[in-house]
């Protein structure tokens, strides 16, 4: 033990004027001296009391928070790990051992073991990021497919992060990071997608079957206008006054023999010549009404020859491209819903700007057209305080890229809450509508690089419908082209 005081017993001698060499003299002395020794102790061993409870407080903290973050880990499926580039060292949570089936009681793999690990598409992404972390300090987050130690295909989806650390006057060696198990969010997403797909098949078949139907209900028209006429020809041919004039042949064969005295003094033999006469004039009239419904009953047919063809482009194969002039579109458009539209009389109006041809999906871009005209027409007929009942197309181009269809009516509108559902599948204000027409026709829209937006007032404004299109087939954006990554992650 050293000679020397303790420093503590020398601060206290100091603060009564002593030294090791100059003791208290007196009783007095000695005894502030000891007090002030035994306070000191005193209030040290409190500090230390305290010290050692905060301590052991602090340890079982930490501990508990220790036990939490694990368990955290083990619900998130997230595991944590380091690497030493230098010293090829790795670190690894607990929770990334049970992800990737480890043993708790064995090493961390070296890098190329867990290299191994991970899918053979996946091994060049995650190289290059590693690479581009060590060169420069970038930072990555990235997905790879891994399987666990031990199995031959059960690949797992990872959402992997890592995170360069940078060192003052040192290149980067080490990594820190977490990966995290999202095989079940990556299953859902693609069965999500397969309902999507599903969903979108549903909507454009279900607004397929809205054109059809239009187009039935055209040709149901068309008939209808047929059979009026076939009855006024029947009408024509069964006329009475055949039957007498039959009648008056047959009186002037019986007469032959004296026919100049019959018509000349006969009562009955009088009246023939002026019925002939009359019934000249008659029959020439009927002549001319059945020549006029023979017209009608050819133009009908025609009618509905045209629509007919216009329904097989309509229902040809989607997907096919081609140069389509849109005034033509809209006007093939028009004559499948034209019939309807006379019948409820609304007029139409055109304003055509910069006419362009466009490059684009006839079948889908007819299909949206169709259901527009449609739609227009029906909110005219649910608007009955509209004294003019009108629909307005215009075309116009709107920059360098695209042109822009507005289809315009002064219908009962739509209500400022509806105006961002009216797009949405199953949406309808109508009483028998399913929802399906508007719908489908925006799915179109964009599978052919448009869009389809809609404006209204509120109730009885009307309602004007904007269809933007690209004009060249290089600034589609089509669903199918896109290629998705949810595939299996059971290779």
């Amino acid at each position: 033990m050293s000679n020397k005081l303790h420093k503590a017993l020398e601060r206290q001698l100091s603060r009564v004027g002593l030294n090791e060499n100059s003791l208290p003299n007196n009783t007095e002395k000695w005894q502030e001296f000891l007090e002030r020794i035994n306070r000191y102790y005193h209030d040290t061993d409190q500090d230390r009391y305290v010290l050692e409870r905060s301590m052991e407080i602090s340890s079982r903290e930490m501990q508990d928070l220790n036990s939490k973050l694990v368990e955290a880990q083990q619900i998130a499926l997230l595991g944590y790990w380091h690497y030493d580039r230098i010293s090829g060292e790795s670190v690894w949570s607990k929770e990334l051992y049970n992800m990737l089936k480890l043993d708790l009681g064995k090493p961390v793999p070296k890098i190329k073991d867990t290299f191994a690990l991970i899918h053979k598409d996946d091994i060049k992404k995650i190289k290059d990021l590693l690479d581009r972390a060590f060169s420069h300090g970038e930072k990555y987050d990235t997905e790879i497919r891994m399987k666990s130690f031990g199995s031959e295909n059960d690949y797992h989806w990872y959402h992997m992060i890592g995170n360069p650390k940078k060192e003052e006057d040192m290149s980067i060696h080490s990594l820190t990071g977490v990966i995290i198990d999202i095989t079940k969010r990556k299953e859902a997403e693609l069965e999500v997608s397969l309902l999507q797909q599903q969903l979108v098949t549903s909507a454009r078949r279900a607004g397929m079957a809205d054109v059809a139907t239009s187009i039935l209900h055209n040709i149901g028209n068309i008939l209808n206008s047929i059979n009026v006429s076939i009855q006024t020809i029947g009408e024509q041919l069964t006329d009475s006054d055949f039957n007498k004039l039959l009648h008056a042949e047959k009186m002037i064969i019986e007469n032959k023999e004296n026919i100049s005295q019959y018509f000349f003094e006969d009562d009955k033999g009088k009246l023939i010549p002026q019925y002939l006469v009359s019934y000249t004039s008659k029959l020439q009239n009927n002549y001319n009404l059945i020549q006029n419904e023979i017209r009608n009953l050819m133009k009908h047919f025609e009618h509905i020859k045209a629509i007919t063809e216009m329904q097989k482009s309509l229902s040809g194969v989607t997907g096919l491209i081609e140069k389509v002039y849109v005034p033509e579109m809209i006007d093939t458009a028009l004559k499948m819903c034209g019939a309807s539209l006379e019948a409820k009389h609304i007029s139409l109006s055109k304003n055509f700007k910069d006419i362009k041809f466009i490059v684009t999906d006839k079948t889908k871009l007819l299909q949206i057209l169709v259901n527009l005209f449609q739609n227009a027409r029906d909110a005219l007929i649910l608007y009955d305080l509209a004294s003019v009942k009108n629909i307005t197309v215009s075309l116009e181009k709107i920059d360098e890229n695209n042109i822009q269809i507005q289809i315009k009516d002064n219908g009962i509108g739509i209500e400022a809450e509806n105006i961002i559902k009216i797009f949405s599948f199953g949406f309808t204000t109508k009483k028998l509508g399913h929802g399906f027409g508007l719908h489908s026709s925006a799915l179109a829209a964009k599978e052919i690089g448009g869009k389809l937006e809609v404006t209204s007032d509120g109730y009885g404004q009307g309602a004007t419908f904007y269809l933007t299109l690209p004009l060249s087939a290089s600034k589609r954006r089509s669903n199918h082209e896109r290629k998705s990554e949810l595939t299996s992650h059971r290779d």
